[in-house]
């Protein structure tokens, strides 16, 4: 009776096994809930992050959350959230600081963002960040794919539908004022990995010299130049050329 139980045991979990949902990259992960962009996968297919399908602009933390704000006048920049590799870890960091400082969440708006899409979400680490870089430029790193940037921004957005109050940008923003010129930059992302001197790893583009068009009407689907992880100020965020919107996402393991 007992072997009879044992082999039923194992037929059971063998056929649990081969029916298992299997993902690979670029696939939509949407189970109990939880809904993002497969980025990284392990080799069973059944493992790995999904990236959020909404991004934040929030700076990484704050020094006041208002003017008559005096609680806090120094930068927390000794949370010590170094892990290069998960940013759970980070997110646990920065949780402890908060428990032991008495320090408000609310100093910590691009964390909480995450905190708050719900259990399991995390600003990515710097690693998981440059992954979600290789999967939306098609693992190019030394041109800027423009327009499988947008393709990606538009599928995401039929799969969100209508937000109210949407403030999600997508990876690639038209900075241009000019309605014949096209002049896309893309959005600076930040990771929840910190540097000493008050800064995280981020990533932005850094065009090589003389690759902007000059009087270009359409721009050319490659950009020249190559994505950059790179300290970013944490209140502030901004980089070596112009200023880039800001559109961080969270992650999520499954």
């Amino acid at each position: 009776m007992k072997k009879i139980i044992l082999t039923l045991v194992a037929m059971i979990a063998s056929t649990l096994m081969v029916n298992a949902q299997t993902y690979k990259i670029g696939d939509l992960y949407d189970v109990n809930g939880v809904k993002g962009i497969v980025f990284r996968v392990d080799d069973s297919g059944q493992h790995g992050l999904i990236m959020s399908l909404d991004d934040c602009g929030d700076s990484w933390c704050v020094t006041k959350l208002n003017k008559k704000d005096t609680k806090h006048e120094s930068i927390p920049t000794d949370t010590e959230a170094f892990d290069e590799n998960d940013g759970a870890k980070n997110m646990e960091v920065i949780e402890k600081y908060v428990n032991e400082t008495g320090i408000s969440w609310d100093y910590f708006p691009l964390l909480k963002w995450a905190k708050e899409l719900g259990d399991g979400w995390y600003i990515p680490s710097k690693n998981e960040l440059w992954d979600i870089i290789k999967y939306v430029n098609i693992g190019e790193t030394e041109t800027m794919e423009i327009d499988t940037l947008r393709a990606l921004d538009k599928r995401i957005k039929a799969i969100r539908g209508k937000v109210k109050k949407d403030k999600s940008i997508g990876f690639v923003k038209n900075i241009s004022k000019s309605p014949i010129n096209s002049f896309y930059v893309f959005n600076i992302m930040l990771s929840s990995t910190e540097v000493e001197g008050g800064s995280a790893c981020g990533v932005y583009f850094k065009e090589s010299t003389g690759s902007q068009l000059k009087n270009g009407f359409i721009i050319k689907s490659k950009r020249k130049g190559t994505f950059e992880m790179i300290p970013i100020n944490k209140i502030t965020p901004s980089s070596n050329r112009k200023i880039s919107p800001v559109a961080s996402r969270a992650v999520h393991k499954f």
